[in-house]
């Protein structure tokens, strides 16, 4: 290859940031334009970090970095030493020989010696040390030490250790958390074999103390004599009152009372206390069933829901929940013992509504207001007409409300279209837009004529064109105007035209004063509190003139 084409395809036109990592002194007088990149000459370099290694073009091309700041060869700053100097205190000073923690990198996979501060010693490499973070494997109890034994660290479980069926291995010589098995002999003689482990770990004793294993001691026959008599002798086969514990959860077996009745349950609840179910009229016998007990409300049992159940196959006192129904035909569910306490048709009594006495049948008119899906699954044949519950409405002008059942069927109409709530509809807005003008735009805060309707009762602020401000009910509006206005407009016909302005004025005054103040509780002065909405019109036609 000719020098141009080098320049041409050198490491420093193909690879520039590769070539700043040129040793500037180590490499004589060859540079980075002198080689290509493909070449497998051996060159040094120098990182960042100041790291000098030698190694090949090629090599670096493919992305081999510096071996030093990779953690691939040890030097002053990645040294087990500098990066972990605690850990570097453990470093065997005789068995490593002259390898030192600043001869290796923190991360390293060599093996080394190791000793901890009670003087334990063993070989692991120092990248599970330093970076998987094991410990000495002594003081963990994961290899056996004098220390950590079992005779030295649990003596009460040491204590149960059997004498002759371990050979001659004795609780000194193994590791209180080893999983090997060992045999054991309790204070009573009791002998079993487990892993020591479980022992210490898990707490585990002997197994027959707590009846998990069965001896001659703690079977059922020995413990509870007076229930292994109930043991049915055939049903239960081979199993027998001496091969149980009297504590057995799970397992259930037959039994067979001093009645003869015959049984299956578990053993553990015999031995709490419970009982034959028949003589106890949770199960039901021939001579203890509803149908002989109870006649009367046997026949009230559901002929088909119940499937095969039938009143004699339950007691007065049983819990189970069937079908029943009365003699007007209506049809529930519950319990037998609550039906044997006095608890009858809820249909009849009222706690339920028979489709008879719903709503729907009632009054279906109103039900054709009932709110088609803001009630859920709640419909019209589940509530009365007299109900205090509160469902959800829509009006023949789409108002959707919230109401009890009881006042809509007393008459209650619609509140929005009644004026007792405001919508878009019947807000003072919508319905005198007029008046809505003469809104103070300030005095009322966030009150708005959207927020009223015209039969608002409570006193809200005012503003006329001319710019008077006063405060009055909305309700009255519809009566009166602005006094100030009205007062002007007095004045200014009585000086119209001398007498005939100041009659005009005088039996308008009259006339306004009998219309207004019929039955009014806003009496008095008329000339203050009088209407003039209409004032203009009235006047036009007393004078027939503008």
């Amino acid at each position: 290859m000719n020098r141009k084409t080098i320049k041409t395809r050198s490491l420093k036109i193909k690879y520039p940031k590769l070539a700043k990592e040129w040793h500037p002194v180590k490499n004589g007088k060859l540079t980075p334009r002198d080689i290509t990149p493909g070449s497998g000459r051996k060159v040094w370099w120098k990182c960042v970090k100041g790291h000098a290694w030698e190694d090949t073009i090629s090599h670096r091309r493919r992305g081999d970095g510096c071996p030093y700041c990779s953690g691939h060869r040890v030097c002053k700053e990645n040294s087990l030493a500098a990066k972990n100097g605690k850990l570097a205190k453990e470093w065997h000073p005789v068995k490593n020989g002259s390898l030192t923690p600043r001869d290796v990198v923190n991360g390293s996979n060599r093996k080394v010696w190791w000793s901890c501060e009670n003087g334990h010693e063993w070989q692991t490499n120092v990248g599970d040390r330093s970076i998987g973070g094991r410990g000495c494997p002594y003081c963990s109890g994961n290899k056996f030490s004098k220390e950590r034994s079992l005779a030295l660290l649990y003596p009460e479980i040491a204590g149960e250790w059997h004498p002759r069926k371990n050979g001659k291995l004795t609780p000194f010589e193994v590791s209180s958390k080893i999983v090997l098995k060992a045999w054991w002999k309790c204070s009573k003689g009791h002998e079993w074999n487990a892993r020591i482990a479980n022992r210490t770990s898990l707490g585990r004793g002997c197994p027959y103390c707590c009846n998990q294993k069965i001896d001659k001691n703690n079977c059922l026959a020995a413990v509870n004599p007076k229930l292994a008599k109930e043991w049915h002798p055939v049903k239960n086969g081979e199993l027998t009152p001496y091969d149980v514990p009297p504590g057995a959860g799970r397992r259930k077996v037959w039994w067979i009372c001093k009645s003869k009745h015959v049984w299956k349950a578990v053993i553990a609840s015999r031995n709490a206390g419970a009982g034959c179910p028949y003589c106890s009229h949770f199960k039901a016998s021939p001579e203890t069933s509803l149908a002989v007990l109870n006649p009367g409300l046997a026949k009230e049992w559901h002929p088909t829901k119940n499937g095969e159940l039938t009143p004699c196959d339950l007691t007065s006192a049983s819990s189970s929940k069937v079908w029943w129904k009365c003699k007007k035909g209506h049809e529930w569910n519950a319990a037998v013992s609550s039906r044997s306490k006095g608890s009858g048709c809820p249909y009849c009594s009222g706690y339920k509504i028979a489709r008879e006495a719903s709503l729907q049948v009632l009054n279906p008119l109103l039900v054709r207001e009932w709110h088609p899906s803001k009630n859920n699954s709640f419909t019209p044949y589940e509530v009365s007409p007299v109900s205090q519950h509160k469902v959800w409405w829509i009006c023949s002008k789409g108002h959707v409300y919230e109401m009890s059942v009881q006042k809509r069927n007393k008459g209650v109409k619609c509140p929005y279209c009644e004026n007792r709530k405001v919508c878009d509809d019947n807000c003072l807005a919508t319905v005198k837009p007029e008046l809505a003008k003469e809104w103070h735009p300030v005095k009322n805060v966030k009150l708005t004529p959207k927020d009223v309707t015209l039969s608002f009762s409570k006193k809200v602020w005012w503003k006329c064109k001319s710019g008077h401000e006063w405060e009055a009910p909305v309700r009255l509006r519809k009566y009166y105007g602005c006094k100030e206005c009205y007062i002007a407009l007095m004045a200014s016909l009585r000086n119209r035209g001398g007498s005939v302005g100041g009659g005009i004025a005088g039996e308008l005054t009259q006339k306004l004063r009998r219309r207004t103040t019929k039955g009014s509780k806003y009496k008095g002065d008329v000339s203050i509190n009088a209407p003039f909405k209409n004032l203009a019109k009235i006047l036009k036609k007393s004078t027939g003139n503008d």
